[in-house]
């Protein structure tokens, strides 16, 4: 292991250290700002709080419109086009994320 990845490992404990620290002060917090005069503050610290306390809701992802249809019986063009409106859905909604990296 290098000097550089020890340090990257130590700093990590360190934050989740850090973070197991604070955990009880923070939800502290969040249950104080439920009694916020402002409505948002209040959404926001209850669905930390449940999040927290439950999990995140399960989300349902569609990953094609004919689920029996297989990749590899589209065409190029096919694959193309469903790739440029999956980026342009991804563009819309503020998911997008960029090609991964070639080397």
């Amino acid at each position: 292991m290098s000097i550089k990845e020890s340090h990257e490992i130590a700093s990590i404990r360190y934050v989740i250290q850090l973070a197991r620290t604070k955990g009880p002060d923070a939800i502290r917090k969040l249950v104080k700002l439920l009694d916020s005069k402002n409505e948002a503050i209040q959404l926001k610290a209850a669905e930390a709080l449940l999040d927290r306390g439950f999990g995140k809701p399960a989300q349902t992802i569609n990953v094609s419109e004919n689920p029996l249809e297989r990749v590899e019986e589209l065409s190029d063009a096919e694959l193309q086009q469903r790739l440029r409106r999956l980026e342009r859905e991804g563009a819309a909604d503020g998911t997008a994320t960029p090609p991964p990296s070639t080397h």
